[in-house]
């Protein structure tokens, strides 16, 4: 994501996020998805391309970075696992965003 951004520039980046965005909103939701499922590539991939670019904007660069540091620390393969990461890195305000996200 962030080095698509970088490669591609702030403006183009947009462009890619509005386009996922909308594709996004037409899949299912990420919460408990298993991997093998049925429309589980485009929702990981795109409505989660949106979601972090989302809580980036909403948290910052510094924060973000240091949460996803922490998830490439660990082999996060359940909600769960994610979500203990977010409550070490992220407020309370910012986890509750995110499993209302992850459920939409």
């Amino acid at each position: 994501m962030c080095l698509l951004r970088h490669d591609l520039g702030e403006s183009v980046w947009k462009d890619y996020i509005q386009a996922y965005r909308e594709y996004a909103r037409r899949v299912c939701p990420i919460y408990e998805i298993p991997c093998d499922a049925d429309g589980a590539y485009n929702a990981l991939y795109y409505k989660g391309a949106v979601l972090l670019y989302d809580l980036e904007s909403r948290v910052g660069k510094k924060t973000f970075f240091s949460f996803m540091q922490g998830l490439a620390a660990r082999h996060v393969a359940t909600n769960e696992c994610f979500l203990q990461i977010a409550r070490a890195h992220l407020g309370q305000n910012d986890v509750e965003w995110l499993v209302k996200r992850l459920k939409e």
